[in-house]
C-alpha cells in the first residue's frame, strides 16, 4: 500500500468495500436530512430519505420542459426559473412535494452506491494506476451499475415530474409496462451511460489529482481531504456531462416523443435553445458536490484501515 493510502491503489476485501459502499450510501441519505412529519398527536423522524432530493426534484421540473417558468419573462433566470419551479411545487403539492421520489431514490442509491465502490475497488486493483485506468474503472463500474438499475431511475424520474401521478414504486412500474411494455423500464438508457461513463471517469481522475494536491499542500484530517476532493471532483465532471442528462429526462418522461439521443439534441436546440441542455445543472452539481463527499470520506477510511501495509 502506498505511503499515502490512496484508494487508488488499494487492494481490500471485496465484502469491505461492498459494505462501506452501503454504508456511505445509506448515510448520504440520512446526513443530508432529518425530515419530521407530523401525524395527530406524534412526529415521526424518517431517516431513510435523501436531503437532497428536492434539489433532484426541481431539476427533474426544469428538465421536463412543459412548464411555466421555462419560458421567457420575469423569472428567464437560472435562479427565478428554479424559485418559480419551488413555489409551483408548493402551490399544486404542499412541502411534501418536494419528496416525491424519495423511495425509489434510496432504493436506487443504498445498492447503487454499494455495488459501485465494490466494483470500482476491485478493476483498479487489476488496473494499472494511471490516467487512463482510473477512467476505464470509473465508467465501467458506473455504466454496470447503472444497467442493473435503470428501472429504478426510470421510475424516479417519472415519480418526480408533474407529467406523471404515480403514488408509488409499483404503480409507477405498472404504469410503465402497460403503456410502454418492458422496454419502457429502460428508456434513456443510453444518455444515462453517455452521462454516467464519462462522469465516473472524470470524476476518478479528478478526484485523484485533486486529493493528490490537497495531501501535499493542506495539514488537515485525511478525512477531510478525501471529502474536499470528492465534492470538487462531482462538480466538474457534473457539469461537463450535463447536456446528456437533460436528454435523459427527456426520453424517460416522454419516451414516445424523444426517441434518441440525436432526434432529442436537435429539438432541445431548435425548440428551446442552446441553454435547454444545462437546465437543473447548478441544482444537480450541488447534490452531486454534497453526496460524493460524504460517500468517498466514508468509503476511503475504511478501506485504509481494513487493507494491510
Amino acid at each position: 500500500m502506498p505511503k499515502d493510502g490512496s484508494p487508488s491503489t488499494v487492494k481490500a476485501n471485496p465484502g469491505v468495500a461492498l459494505l462501506s459502499g452501503a454504508l456511505s450510501g445509506f448515510a448520504s441519505c440520512v446526513i443530508l436530512q432529518v425530515r419530521r412529519i407530523s401525524r395527530n398527536t406524534h412526529i415521526e423522524v424518517t431517516l431513510a430519505e435523501t436531503g437532497s432530493q428536492p434539489l433532484d426534484l426541481l431539476k427533474t421540473r426544469l428538465q421536463q420542459g412543459n412548464l411555466q417558468f421555462a419560458t421567457a419573462g420575469p423569472s428567464s433566470s437560472v435562479g427565478g426559473k428554479t424559485l418559480r419551479a419551488a413555489k409551483l411545487v408548493l402551490a399544486n403539492d404542499g412541502l411534501q412535494g418536494f419528496w416525491r421520489g424519495t423511495t425509489p431514490t434510496v432504493a436506487r442509491n443504498v445498492p447503487g452506491v454499494a455495488l459501485y465502490f465494490a466494483s470500482l475497488n476491485q478493476l483498479r486493483s487489476i488496473l494499472p494506476n494511471s490516467v487512463a485506468g482510473n477512467l476505464l474503472a470509473g465508467a465501467t463500474a458506473r455504466s454496470s451499475v447503472g444497467l442493473v438499475l435503470m428501472p429504478m431511475t426510470v421510475i424516479k424520474t417519472r415519480m418526480e415530474s408533474s407529467i406523471y401521478h404515480s403514488t408509488g414504486i409499483r404503480a409507477a412500474m405498472n404504469d410503465i409496462l402497460k403503456t410502454h411494455g418492458f422496454r419502457g423500464l429502460f428508456a434513456g438508457f443510453w444518455p444515462t451511460t453517455l452521462r454516467d461513463a464519462p462522469t465516473a471517469g472524470l470524476f476518478l481522475v479528478s478526484y485523484e489529482q485533486i486529493r493528490g494536491v490537497l495531501s501535499r499542500s493542506v495539514r488537515t484530517a485525511q478525512t477531510t481531504i478525501d471529502a474536499s476532493a470528492g465534492a470538487a471532483a462531482a462538480g466538474f465532471a457534473t457539469l461537463v456531462t450535463a447536456p446528456f442528462d437533460t436528454i435523459k429526462t427527456r426520453q424517460q418522461l416522454r419516451p414516445s416523443v424523444y426517441t434518441s439521443i440525436l432526434q432529442t439534441g436537435r429539438l432541445l436546440y431548435l425548440n428551446e435553445g442552446l441553454t435547454s441542455f444545462f437546465r437543473g445543472v447548478s441544482l444537480r452539481c450541488i447534490r452531486k458536490a454534497a453526496s460524493s463527499g460524504i460517500a468517498w470520506s466514508l468509503v476511503s477510511g475504511p478501506l485504509r484501515l481494513c487493507t494491510p501495509s
